[in-house]
């Protein structure tokens, strides 16, 4: 069969079996329907909360953490055993939540057609299911309703429709039903044609439909966001690679230690679950587009425009922004294009014209294949393939469709470009502080290992109860999770250029920071542990005080790691408000911790004196501290 716009309306309508007055028989109808299914969109099974649960409780670190809880309600206390399984609980659910609602997919597509439709069949009007609608039947247009199935128009009667949740295109385009146009005419151009999803905005008609359900222009669409496999963004690749290194050194420290304690002869079950306790653990532009085009650009962020508008409007439109428009590439060139071809011309071309959601996608593989990290913006169903393909995918809120939200990782509330410049300083304020948090934990991790590690080669009693391990990995993990989520920008946070996406997370600088923390957190803990065995002090006591150094130590150490450049008392002590509560959470939980009676007892425990006291804090300052004159030394 002829493309349906190529053709002139009587061919269409012969070359389909129908009758422009009459439409279809009735039987002819339903046989259709039962040959060619209903006129609706393929479903994916809905995603549900247990999936996501299963698929997270398989995560490497959370099986970790079961086989510890289990280690210890075998051979442990019951109320060690229970606060295991209350964090493990917490922390998956609190996955579980996130991870649900980041998956939910385009269900909402099947909601955008009309529940009925008006045809004509056996030469009679009628109001019909449009998932009845078969190819073939005549439908009756009219303005202010939503078309069920791609027609080609057989009279039209000052027809116009809005078309930009397939095209792209703002202003509804005009329809007439005499044209004729070449096979290979865009979406954009098809103006014989009407297209399910779309609404008709004025006048009056009658078409024949020559699609339905998937083969519609909205059905086809809906197959490449189904094809496109969502990526994971450089970011979710760099956690990957850190929970895989942690997972390795957990496991690996998990068994050296209580193989080592086993061997010097020390009670195998307490050094098993010793070691919680070490492997324990993102249309006219406005007036302030220009500038948010600007100010992105100077971040070294660039700046593409795809649109289905006509050549002449997208230049314009980009000269107005800012955005270097000495190339616009038209679908229809790009589609003389091979991929090879395309990876070149996306280097230095900024401006692309009447794109199909094809092109769009073509064009972010052509990027991404050059190494780029590529965010979409989009708001119409055309946009969604894109959206889906690319590492970050923005809808707009107030203007974007349903599928386009529903596929997109973010949404603009206010539709408004300025707030991606706002979203781009967010997230290089979010990666410096995930870096920073992530620098804590690991430096903390660390000086726990090595802290554990002195006692056993030297066959010493060990520094910390069980116990004691799950309430400094509390607030340890507390600080890392929250409290440098808070963390301020720093000031040249718009004036960095792009991070490379091929530096790894855990590369020589991040590691060397890493080992330059927990060092001081390993000192002042080891330094005060030994000093009391030393003096004659009893395990208990010897144990309260490391556990009290480390508990100081660990919170000094937590303000100076906020920058590995500035000061601390530049910065303000004040100035990330969640680091001070969690501060004086910590230290309040240590007071208690060391003098309640009741508590006392659960947590292995007693009382220091002022001597004592003394011991923790120079320990703690000097174990901590020291990096404010490494700053003042890299700074000069």
């Amino acid at each position: 069969m002829e493309k349906p716009w190529a053709a002139d309306t009587d061919d269409v309508i012969r070359d389909l079996n129908s009758n422009a007055s009459m439409g279809l028989a009735e039987e002819e109808a339903r046989e259709r329907l039962a040959k060619y299914g209903p006129n609706k969109l393929i479903e994916e099974r809905q995603l549900t909360f247990l999936d996501v649960f299963w698929e997270e409780v398989r995560e490497p670190m959370i099986i970790l953490l079961l086989i510890v809880g289990l280690f210890y309600s075998l051979w442990g206390e019951l109320r060690d055993a229970v606060t295991i399984f209350v964090i493990i609980i917490t922390l998956v659910f609190a996955e579980v939540f996130n991870e649900y609602r980041a998956k939910k997919s385009i269900e909402m597509l099947k909601r955008l057609s009309s529940p009925t439709a008006g045809v004509i069949r056996d030469g009679r009007y009628q109001e019909i299911l449009t998932t009845d609608i078969v190819s073939g039947d005549i439908l009756i247009i009219k303005s202010g309703e939503r078309i069920p199935a791609d027609c080609r128009i057989i009279e039209a009667y000052s027809i116009a429709a809005d078309e930009s949740v397939l095209t792209g295109e703002s202003v509804p385009e005009e329809k007439e039903a005499a044209a004729t146009l070449s096979d290979d005419a865009p979406v954009a151009d098809r103006r014989n044609m009407l297209f399910a999803g779309t609404v008709v905005t004025r006048g009056r008609g009658k078409g024949i439909a020559t699609a339905t359900g998937m083969e519609t222009e909205f059905g086809r669409i809906t197959g490449l966001v189904k094809a496109v496999k969502e990526p994971k963004t450089p970011l979710q690749l760099s956690i990957k690679q850190l929970s895989g290194w942690l997972v390795y050194l957990a496991v690996s420290i998990s068994i050296l230690i209580p193989l080592l304690g086993f061997i010097q002869g020390q009670d195998f079950k307490e050094m098993v679950l010793t070691g919680l306790g070490l492997a324990g653990f993102i249309d006219p532009p406005r007036a302030e587009v220009k500038e948010a085009v600007r100010l992105t650009k100077e971040a070294g962020v660039k700046v593409i425009m795809i649109t289905g508008d006509h050549e002449n409007t997208a230049r314009r439109i980009a000269d107005d922004v800012g955005i270097d428009s000495s190339k616009v590439i038209s679908g229809k060139r790009l589609d003389e294009m091979g991929d090879e071809e395309l990876r070149d011309v996306v280097k230095d071309a900024f401006v692309y014209a009447r794109i199909t959601p094809e092109h769009k996608l073509r064009i972010v593989r052509a990027l991404k294949e050059n190494g780029e990290v590529v965010a979409v913006t989009g708001d119409g169903i055309n946009d969604a393939p894109a959206l889906k393909e690319a590492d970050i995918g923005v809808a707009m809120g107030k203007t974007g469709t349903d599928v386009a939200k529903e596929t997109a990782d973010m949404i603009l509330q206010d539709d408004n470009f300025t707030t991606i410049t706002k979203a781009i300083a967010e997230g290089r304020k979010l990666y410096d502080n995930l870096k920073k948090g992530v620098r804590y934990y690991l430096a903390c991790k660390t000086a726990l290992i090595a802290i554990f590690t002195l006692p056993v080669i030297f066959k010493l009693p060990l520094p910390f109860a069980p116990i004691q391990i799950i309430l400094l990995e509390l607030f340890m993990d507390i600080a890392a999770s929250a409290s440098f989520v808070a963390e301020p920008a720093e000031g040249d946070v718009m004036r960095r250029r792009p991070r490379d996406p091929k530096v790894k997370f855990m590369n020589r600088a991040m590691t060397m920071s890493i080992f330059t923390g927990a060092a001081g957190l390993f000192f002042s803990v080891s330094v005060a542990y030994l000093y009391a065995l030393k003096s004659g002090a009893g395990q208990t006591t010897a144990q309260t005080i490391a556990f009290a150094t480390w508990m100081l130590t660990h919170v000094f150490l937590a303000f100076n790691m906020r920058s590995e450049r500035e000061s601390i008392f530049k910065l303000g002590l004040f100035t990330n408000k969640v680091m001070v509560i969690w501060a004086a959470a910590s230290i309040a939980a240590l007071v208690i911790g060391v003098n309640l009676p009741v508590v006392l007892q659960a947590l292995k425990t007693t009382a220091l004196s002022p001597n004592e006291w003394a011991i923790v804090i120079v320990l703690a300052i000097s174990g901590a501290f020291w990096m404010e004159i490494k700053k003042r030394i890299v700074v000069k």
